[in-house]
Parts: structure tokens; sequence; C-alpha cells
């Protein structure tokens, strides 16, 4: 990155790295596909901490209430969660996504 505003949260996979850095207004998700960067994210909420696996990047978004869970398939973006709980932490291997999510009670 060549930017003024502070990226975090980068993971690496395989060449391929995603991060999440500041578009002036809120976080967004950046990849970097070992060719060219390609911005996930363009939206007008938090989006953060992503993490990524054979091309597939997942991050949690925050929705305006609490946080969801993103996936980026390698074509498309995907809300996998859509609830009134905090959803955060995602991780994906082969295929396979997990994340701690807040339950109402615990």
């Amino acid at each position: 990155t060549d930017n003024n505003y502070g990226d975090e949260f980068s993971q690496i996979d395989n060449g391929q790295v995603v991060w999440s850095g500041s578009d002036g207004n809120d976080t967004e998700i950046y990849f970097y596909n070992a060719i060219t960067t390609v911005q996930l994210t363009n939206n007008d909420y938090v989006d953060d901490t992503p993490y990524i696996s054979a091309g597939k990047v997942v991050w949690m978004g925050y929705d305006g209430n609490d946080g969801e869970i993103f996936l980026y398939d390698g074509t498309e973006v995907r809300q996998l969660t859509d609830n009134f709980h905090g959803d955060d932490s995602p991780r994906i291997d082969n295929g396979q996504v997990v994340w701690s999510g807040y339950d109402g009670t615990n």
C-alpha cells in the first residue's frame, strides 16, 4: 500500500494478501491477488478482521446494528450471517467458514 491511511489486519496465503484499510471514512477490505489490488467492500460501515485461504476471503462487517460475516468466494461477495447478535473473528479453511457469535445470553 502507499496511502495516508491506516492499513491493518493483513493476512497472506499462497502469495495473495488481504487487509483492512481506511478509505477516509471507515475501513474497507482489500485483496491483492498477486497481480492487482481489488477493493472488496465499498460501504459506509466498518469492515474488519479479514482472513484468506485458497483465494477466498472472510471478514466481519458492521451492518449498522452489529457485526455480520461476509465471504468473497473469488467471484462475488456474499453475506453469510444476518442476525441481531454480534458475529466476529471469521476464519476459512478448505472452503469451510467458522466464526464466533454472541447468542444473546453468553
